[in-house]
């Protein structure tokens, strides 16, 4: 019968402050290996998400999912471009 890490599991069901901040401002503090952080992300994605306003996203979010900023350019600006604002997102920021 396979042994359950627990160990490991527990630390992907919750972040520390320094885990977290990593993955929202972009440094890699706090995690044991690049491969860790990007489970984390992917693991704790959507909470991290619901912390941000609209228009902005998680620098993880441009790390680990595909889309590139130019460089200088605001994130609202890049989600817009890549078609990534929400209806709601547009809604507010316009107000």
């Amino acid at each position: 019968m396979p042994r359950i890490n627990r160990r490991r599991r527990r630390r992907l069901d919750s972040l520390t402050s320094v885990q977290e901040l990593a993955l929202i401002i972009g440094q890699p503090d706090g995690f044991e290996t690049p491969e860790a952080r990007r489970e984390a992300w992917f693991t704790h994605r959507d909470r991290l998400m619901a912390l941000m306003g609209p228009g902005v996203r998680p620098q993880a979010f441009w790390e680990y999912e595909g889309h590139k900023r130019h460089r200088g350019e605001k994130s609202v600006d890049a989600l817009r471009r890549l078609g990534l604002l929400t209806e709601n997102e547009e809604r507010i920021i316009s107000l």
